[in-house]
């Protein structure tokens, strides 16, 4: 058993360790240029996440991103990007905005913006998105891994008040953003539905969040898979978020 607490650095530490047992090796990549083009041509996407779309965005590195390339030999495995975002007018505001999409579109008057007043968080907030899995490595967890990893890099590194997520509908049925062998967001609420732009279609769109202190609840219980026995269906789960 474990003596001396977990720290976001030996929480981040651990869970390398864990992935490089599984023998995969994780690269911090600066430029979601690359990010773009690593996701290209790989298997079972569904498209680039507009948010990390260095087309939608004036992106560049030394700015506050990067995006975590995961590979096995030579062979791409998995990725995952994240952007924070200082946000003194909170997060409803900013999804009215459209600007987590693209800073080049007028501000959002459809799809209507349906999140809770109440659950308007304020402040700097770490983001997550374009989170992708080969199909071939599935099942393995990596998705428990990489968003446990950016959260925790969250902290030790942008010292945010909350992090938050963006998942569509299909995403959201299939248990996973609050699953604790998941995501382990907090909560979910639905904060988007109608025609978005920037997908081109009817959408449902709904806000995964976790606060600090819960991140650091989760960094203090240690970079442990929780044994939970997930349905054989969601195992299979590994679609851009």
């Amino acid at each position: 058993m474990r003596k001396t607490p977990y720290t976001s650095q030996t929480y981040i530490d651990g869970i390398l360790e864990q992935l490089q047992a599984m023998k995969y090796t994780v690269f911090l990549e600066p430029d979601l240029r690359d990010w773009a083009s690593f996701l290209k041509g790989q298997p079972a996407t569904i498209g680039l996440n507009a948010t990390f779309n260095p087309q939608h965005h004036d992106l560049k590195p030394g700015d506050d991103l990067y995006w975590l390339r995961v590979m096995q030999a030579d062979k791409p495995v998995a990725c995952i990007a994240y952007r924070m975002f200082d946000l003194p007018g909170g997060w409803i505001s900013f999804l009215r905005s459209g600007r987590l999409w693209s800073q080049y579109l007028a501000p959002l008057s459809y799809p209507r913006v349906v999140h809770p007043t109440s659950r308007d968080y304020v402040g700097r907030i770490g983001h997550h998105g374009g989170l992708w899995v080969h199909p071939e490595h599935r099942g393995q967890h990596l998705n428990f891994y990489l968003t446990h990893l950016v959260r925790a890099r969250s902290l030790q590194y942008y010292n945010v008040d909350h992090h938050c997520g963006v998942v569509f509908e299909g995403l959201k049925d299939s248990g996973l953003p609050l699953r604790p062998d998941g995501y382990a967001y907090e909560r979910l609420d639905l904060s988007m539905e109608g025609f978005l732009q920037t997908v081109g279609q009817q959408s449902r769109l709904y806000t995964t969040y976790i606060s600090r202190a819960g991140m650091l609840k989760q960094i203090a219980a240690g970079p442990h898979l929780p044994q939970v026995k997930a349905p054989a269906a969601l195992l299979k789960q590994g679609r851009a978020a």
